[in-house]
C-alpha cells in the first residue's frame, strides 16, 4: 500500500506516462524494505496521485 506519493521525472513506460513515484513498503520472505520509492506505473491506484493520498514530507 502507498503511504504518500511525490512528483518526479516524468517516464513513459508500457504505453502509460506519470511523474508520480509513491513511497511503498516492500514484503519479501524474511525480509520488510520500508521507504522505498516506487514509479507510478508500476502501482495500480486508479489514477496518479492516488484519491485522498497525502504529498511525502520532505
Amino acid at each position: 500500500m502507498a503511504k504518500c506519493y511525490a512528483r518526479g521525472e516524468r517516464v513513459t513506460a508500457g504505453g502509460y506516462t506519470t511523474d508520480v513515484r509513491y513511497q511503498v513498503t516492500v514484503h519479501f520472505p524474511g525480509q520488510t524494505y520500508y521507504f522505498v520509492w516506487a514509479w507510478g506505473g508500476n502501482v495500480n491506484v486508479g489514477a496518479d496521485p492516488a484519491p485522498g493520498l497525502e504529498v511525502c514530507p520532505s
